[in-house]
């Protein structure tokens, strides 16, 4: 039979009368007994959350990495609509920087939409018109309009909710 430890005898209670004054000095609290001594407390042993938020920052790392991986690799994109002369570098440019700009534009209406939903609905929101977006602008690829819409316009809505997700838990 092991006997509990109260928490009152870790410490020595310290009662300080003046912060700026140095009498106070023999009253530092010290350990009654070495910290070996002492039985092991449940909440030593066991991960705060159960474990639960490498579950969350695994999610999290795996969605930006989607999003904003998808935003940086519209220069590829780029360059391969460029050989098959679909439009200017200039034009092409322009849907690139949509999506960017949507994130940045709409930041606070996603942060009131991740609300109103939850984060989860609101990945998953973001996922599924990520994806959408990806396989109309792979169908109209030779339209700049269409890319407008579907890659400038659907990709930034889809890149902006599951940005503001990921950002939540940082």
């Amino acid at each position: 039979m092991t006997a509990t430890v109260p928490p009152s005898a870790y410490l020595k209670p310290v009662q300080h009368s003046d912060d700026l004054s140095t009498s106070h000095l023999h009253d530092i609290p010290v350990l009654e007994k070495a910290y070996s001594d002492l039985p092991p407390r449940d909440d030593d042993l066991s991960i705060p959350d159960g474990g639960h938020g490498w579950i969350v920052l695994l999610g999290c790392t795996i969605v930006s990495w989607w999003s904003v991986g998808t935003a940086q690799s519209w220069g590829i994109l780029q360059a391969a609509l460029l050989e098959e002369e679909v439009s200017s570098s200039v034009n092409l440019m322009f849907v690139g920087c949509l999506s960017v700009g949507i994130i940045c534009a709409l930041a606070m209406v996603f942060g009131k939409i991740m609300r109103t939903l939850g984060t989860r609905r609101t990945a998953m929101l973001g996922v599924l018109l990520m994806s959408i977006s990806g396989a109309i602008s792979s169908v109209v690829y030779k339209n700049v309009g269409a890319l407008f819409a579907a890659y400038g316009v659907l990709m930034g809505l889809g890149m902006g909710l599951t940005f503001t997700v990921c950002c939540k838990y940082r």
